[in-house]
């Protein structure tokens, strides 16, 4: 791909977190640690770029091993039956200084439209090392996924019900500046 920037994401330069309320008081906080996919922006045209992102719901980690097993467990990823998450981007723009970007989430067998604004941070770093932190924040709504939904029995169990409705997800990627600069400049006004 002559001109393309082409970043390949992995766990080095992508990072996947997750905040969800539980009881309304305690925040339930986490990460994956293993991500996998590819931006590609052919030319510097947003308008035909595309991400693909894999990540690993075994991967998941919140720093209590009991739990995490739980997470990875028939009632929320269900990690053995739906091994990754995905994400496809159907389309990409600059909007007022900002990348929108809409796609494909692919969480337990259903798949569902979300879209993702991107604001654009300043370079970090300096000359040929310097990188671009491509950062969103968006919210997934745990029960058209069926996580931690109570079924059968589990429907006595006030824990399920303490969980609250909406995920907060924040993806973080570091992009080299030199390669994603001129995909950006008419996007910062330049």
């Amino acid at each position: 791909m002559s001109g393309a920037c082409v970043v390949t994401l992995n766990p080095q330069n992508t990072a996947v977190a997750f905040a969800v309320p539980w009881w309304g008081v305690i925040t339930v906080r986490g990460r994956f640690e293993q991500v996998a996919g590819e931006l590609i922006i052919p030319n510097g045209d947003l308008s035909v770029a595309s991400l693909r992102l894999d990540v690993e719901a075994g991967s998941i980690r919140t720093g209590i091993g009991l739990r995490d097993r739980h997470l990875r467990g028939p009632d929320f990823l269900d990690a053995r039956r739906f091994p990754i998450i995905r994400f496809r981007s159907l389309r990409m723009e600059r909007v007022n200084g900002a990348i929108e970007v809409a796609g494909h989430l692919t969480l337990r067998g259903t798949e569902r439209e979300i879209a993702a604004r991107v604001p654009l941070g300043i370079p970090e770093g300096s000359g040929g090392d310097s990188t671009v932190a491509l950062a969103t924040y968006i919210q997934v709504p745990r029960l058209p996924h069926q996580i931690g939904l109570a079924q059968g029995i589990h429907r006595l169990n006030p824990l399920l019900h303490a969980i609250g409705s909406q995920v907060g997800v924040s993806i973080r990627l570091l992009v080299p500046a030199a390669r994603l600069l001129p995909a950006l400049l008419p996007a910062l006004g330049r």
